[in-house]
């Protein structure tokens, strides 16, 4: 994890949603998606078979970053984490991402974000495209009278 020592700042909020994305590496230990401020954490874990264990516990083998600062219309961290099927079939199962603080609709009225997600030849998880699911965008419309409606808040 060390490796990742420049990837974080206080209060980054490193863990705010975490969601299972089942064994991506193909180790036998699945692996999870978990949200910080403007980037998704990919964390491949596996479980250190060194040890004399009865239940061995996991670790972080390795990771990768998916910036999502460009998505979204507001500060903050994602709020929700979903894991999905490979929608788009490229091979790589997809990540819904709420916002709730989003201000693509709208002032805190939250979004959603389908991530599609590809791996390169050298394994390397990254963004392909994503679908913004919003007040008036993505084929949705929600009544959010006064505000604050926090759309995304949970996947």
């Amino acid at each position: 994890w060390a490796t990742c020592a420049t990837c974080m700042a206080v209060g980054d909020a490193f863990g705010t949603a975490v969601a299972g994305l089942g064994d991506l590496d193909g180790n036998g230990v699945p692996d999870i998606v978990v949200s910080s401020m403007g980037v998704v954490f990919v964390l491949y874990m596996t479980r250190n078979i060194d040890t004399v264990c009865i239940v061995c516990p996991v670790e972080v083998l390795s990771h990768d970053i998916i910036d999502v600062s460009s998505l979204i219309t507001s500060s903050g961290v994602p709020s929700s984490l979903g894991a999905l099927g490979d929608w788009d079939l490229l091979g790589t199962r997809d990540v819904a991402m709420g916002y709730e603080s989003d201000a693509t609709g709208g002032a805190n009225y939250g979004a959603v974000f389908i991530l599609h997600l590809t791996r390169s030849s050298a394994g390397v998880i990254s963004l392909a495209s994503s679908v913004t699911i919003a007040d008036g965008t993505g084929g949705f419309t929600q009544d959010c009278t006064g505000g604050a409606c926090r759309f995304g808040s949970s996947v």
